[in-house]
């Protein structure tokens, strides 16, 4: 619906508090923003009873972290929220503000709180009561989700809300839409990969002392390769040692999996964090024989085997974590350490492998990328130590957690 601007009273200038005369007379409002944290975009529907009206009262000079642009002609988008559990529209906690609008058209305006809609007298010189504009408003994040994905003991999968001290609740919706936590405690009979992906985009000799353990050159851009979806493998499930195509070389290597949340194309390194949902744990597990010497020059057959890629324990959504190349992140074998760094080593860091991978290509929601492991892999050791059946594997990655399978082999 279209939407008038008029100016609460008085002359008008810049820095004049303006009003909706929307004939539904709603209100939007935000939760104020705390901190440095990266906004992200949406188109929100001005009007209908989204919270109760209230007295407009000045907007608050300085400091405001919501900003959006009017123009002079458009209409208002139907609201439109990715993620909903985190953005929900409803009353604001605190005191709440009215937008402070700019009379001048396309500047910046600057609001945090609600926006009322009494009727008043239209704006002198700057926007007149019969415009119709249309407003992009850039909310700042909320609060972290970390979550799971799982099935109850009736075997329905749900997805989940992990909590402090280990306790869950279901969450109702779409991964990649409007999420409510019911707070209903989840019923986990058995958890699961926290999505199942679109499509597995992997990028190797992305950490610097990586490629130097394998005696190979910095790359001059990130060396991708693919893996099938059917690869995907729960946490707690077994990684299966190939025996139809026999390998006798499978080594692990802990990962850090970016997690696309949105169609992402050819978006700029600045803007390529906003198209991330969240990020997990991976084992990006690697028949080193079919990679190297079998596979024809590709590495797909290698990595691609039944159950080689791991993902869980829980999807660490992007507010918690608004850097991902400052982690620790290790591999586990039995017990004994096996890697053990920290993301700032990535050759291309995750911005700039977002940039890469968009370019002249789409990246569907639901797309998981792959990182890179870091130095210590198995196949570079003297001897060389590969995954054997009954062996445990955890990849740990800070702020986001462990994600542990054992090992067995393929029964043909």
């Amino acid at each position: 619906m279209g939407l008038a601007w008029e100016k609460e009273g008085g002359t008008g200038g810049p820095g004049d508090n303006l009003h909706s005369s929307s004939p539904n007379r709603g209100s939007i409002a935000l939760r104020p923003v705390v901190g440095d944290q990266r906004p992200d975009r949406y188109h929100a529907a001005l009007g209908g009873k989204i919270c109760p009206p209230i007295a407009c009262v000045p907007a608050r000079a300085g400091g405001l972290n919501h900003s959006l642009r009017i123009n002079p002609v458009g209409q208002f988008a139907r609201s439109t929220v990715l993620r909903g559990a985190r953005f929900p529209f409803g009353p604001a906690t605190g005191p709440l503000k009215t937008w402070g609008l700019r009379s001048q058209v396309a500047s910046p305006i600057v609001a945090a709180g609600c926006l009322a809609a009494p009727a008043v007298p239209a704006i002198e010189g700057g926007l007149p009561s019969s415009v119709t504009v249309s407003v992009r408003i850039f909310f700042p994040p909320q609060r972290a989700m970390q979550i799971i994905r799982y099935r109850d003991s009736a075997g329905n999968i749900h997805l989940g809300a992990r909590h402090a001290g280990g306790q869950a609740t279901r969450l109702e919706g779409e991964l990649f839409g409007t999420l409510r936590d019911t707070r209903e405690p989840a019923q986990v009979a058995k958890l699961l990969a926290p999505l199942q992906p679109a499509d597995i985009v992997c990028i190797g000799l992305n950490y610097r002392k990586h490629a130097e353990e394998g005696g190979q050159p910095i790359p001059e851009y990130p060396v991708v390769f693919m893996k099938t979806s059917s690869a995907c493998q729960n946490p707690g499930d077994p990684i299966v040692l190939p025996r139809r195509l026999r390998s006798d070389a499978v080594d692990y290597e802990c990962e850090l999996a970016v997690v696309i949340g949105k169609p992402c194309h050819n978006v700029s390194r600045a803007d390529a964090l906003n198209y991330v949902l969240g990020y997990t744990c991976a084992n990006d597990v690697s028949a080193r024989d079919w990679q190297i010497k079998k596979g024809g020059s590709q590495w797909c057959r290698g990595k691609t085997f039944a159950t080689f890629c791991p993902l869980g324990p829980a999807l660490v959504t992007a507010d918690e974590i608004p850097n991902p190349n400052v982690l620790g992140i290790k591999t586990v074998l039995n017990g004994q350490t096996m890697q053990d760094w920290n993301t700032n080593d990535m050759i291309f860091d995750v911005p700039t492998l977002i940039e890469f991978l968009s370019g002249s290509t789409l990246l569907s929601p639901g797309t998981v990328i792959l990182t890179g492991t870091p130095h210590g892999v198995g196949g570079a050791r003297k001897p060389p130590v590969f995954l054997q059946p009954g062996d445990t594997v955890t990849i740990e990655i800070e702020k986001i957690g462990s994600l542990t399978n054992p090992v067995i082999e393929e029964t043909c």
